[in-house]
């Protein structure tokens, strides 16, 4: 949690400091509600989790029950090669 909200302080400082030497493509077709060019930051955990533990973790803090899965066939069946992320992570 603190390396997210590390991350986004980092972010809004950086783009405060310099506003001018963001990357941005020529086309930004990015809606914002202030006009301003929409960046895109991807952040990712340092021991990504597997999808399942993942769900159940989520599934106990919501207090919410996981038992329900969708089989591997059904999401490559429905999805083709993007199925691979779903279920690879």
């Amino acid at each position: 949690r603190e390396d997210c909200v590390g991350a986004g302080i980092f972010i809004i400082e950086k783009s405060l400091a310099d506003p001018a030497n963001t990357q941005m493509t020529d086309n930004n077709s990015l809606k914002t509600t202030n006009h301003t060019p929409a960046l895109v930051y991807n952040l990712t955990a340092p021991n990504p989790v597997a999808n399942h533990t993942f769900t159940k973790a989520l599934g106990s803090w919501l207090n919410r029950p996981t038992y329900l899965t969708l089989p591997e066939v059904l999401l490559k069946l429905r999805f083709g090669e993007f199925s691979t992320l779903l279920i690879d992570g």
